[in-house]
């Protein structure tokens, strides 16, 4: 699902990193349940999200308006 504002969470993660479709960090945020997307250009990123020694990684695609 596209995101438009914001990126929300279940749970708390300990670290939420954004890359770009080139590897380049874009965001980087600590302790967060929820991410502001707004100030993203649109397109698709890979969202890195660590929690209890874990990481899991997402895709995110941005639609800003």
């Amino acid at each position: 699902n596209p995101s438009t504002e914001q990126l929300n969470f279940t749970f708390e993660a300990e670290t939420v990193s954004i890359y770009d479709q080139s590897g380049a960090l874009i965001l980087k945020e600590k302790n967060k349940s929820q991410i502001n997307t707004s100030q993203l250009a649109n397109g698709v990123y890979s969202v890195h999200i660590g929690i209890h020694g874990d990481s899991s990684v997402i895709r995110l695609i941005v639609l800003n308006e």
